[in-house]
């Protein structure tokens, strides 16, 4: 038997520190936004996906150099045109300039150098 199911206050003590490993997992560097005014400024990197898919979602975007990466949720990105989930979408001062769409299986196939390379082709167009 565990703590939980000898004491209501174990019980507690198991769903609270559950609680905080899910807030935990999801610190990272990026930022979950409700708003899509924050891809304005620089290359954006986002990711939209579902609370249902999660399983699916994309790992390595925090690895991408000279971008800011962010992530919406599906039901923020109205917007955006959003047909499957996860999209990765990379804009640029606020247009968009590619999007990786997910496959019937609903997972990503672009990969970390995959967008990179996209990341630093916008980059290197700045000083053409």
């Amino acid at each position: 038997m565990t703590l939980a199911q000898n004491s209501p206050n174990g019980f507690l003590m198991a769903l609270y520190l559950l609680v905080l490993l899910c807030l935990a997992s999801n610190a990272n560097a990026q930022q979950s936004v409700t708003s899509i005014n924050k891809f304005k400024s620089g290359i954006s990197v986002v990711e939209v996906n579902a609370s249902f898919n999660i399983s699916n979602a994309v790992s390595f975007l925090p690895a991408l150099k000279d971008c800011k990466t962010y992530k919406i949720d599906i039901d923020n990105a109205g917007s955006l045109k959003v047909k499957t989930v996860p999209t990765i979408i990379v804009f640029d001062n606020g247009k968009e300039k590619k999007r990786y769409e997910a496959n019937i299986m609903m997972r990503c196939e672009a990969k970390l150098n995959d967008i990179q390379n996209t990341v630093n082709d916008i980059q290197r167009s700045k000083f053409e």
